[in-house]
């Protein structure tokens, strides 16, 4: 599993643990937490912009891979899938830009 993947697989694992309590810690954050998270800045050190961007666009790749893995974790995508994946639609968004 990519380095990147690796927290989302971890706290998919917890959330296998301890349903709803690492999901509603990590909901919470939203986008400008996990902005952060990615950044590796401080949360008030990310701007709305970043936020509304990078932020939502993890929560839109988070929230659909934590939905594959709970309800078929056999069948969810690997980390190399979805970077393939997010490949390809880049070059059909630069494609169409």
């Amino acid at each position: 599993m990519g380095h990147a993947a690796r927290p989302h697989a971890g706290i998919l694992r917890q959330g296998r643990q301890q349903p709803g309590r690492t999901l509603r810690i990590h909901v919470a954050q939203g986008r400008r937490g996990l902005a952060a998270l990615l950044r590796g800045t401080p949360e008030e050190d990310v701007d709305d912009a970043t936020a509304r961007t990078l932020g939502a666009a993890q929560m839109a790749l988070f929230t659909g891979l934590m939905t594959q893995w709970l309800t078929d974790p056999g069948q969810a995508s690997t980390a190399s899938e979805v970077v393939a994946g997010l490949r390809a639609l880049t070059g059909i968004v630069d494609a169409h830009a």
